[in-house]
């Protein structure tokens, strides 16, 4: 992901990762650094003080769950939109 600076000194007051909908454990990576882990839906991370001008990686790791087990197979994985929200 590539960052261009901010235009005409816009500031941005939050960055918020969204993933629309997972089933399993997520965890954010930003810039090789961990930003957090969620367990459940709505799948949200905080990223504003992560993010550097320029070229960012972010990477997303999901894990199953138990759950996958002792339930009738249903859909696993990111299942949804991820979104960078800039506000």
């Amino acid at each position: 992901m590539y960052l261009e600076p901010p235009a005409f000194n816009v500031i941005i007051i939050a960055a918020e990762l969204s993933v629309g909908h997972c089933r399993d454990v997520l965890e954010l990576w930003c810039n090789g650094e961990p930003v957090g882990t969620s367990l459940w839906n709505p799948h949200r991370f905080e990223v504003k003080g992560k993010l550097k001008p320029g070229e960012n990686h972010l990477e997303l790791r999901v894990s199953n769950t138990l759950a996958i087990l002792m339930e009738k197979p249903v859909s696993s994985g990111l299942t949804g939109q991820v979104r960078l929200l800039l506000h």
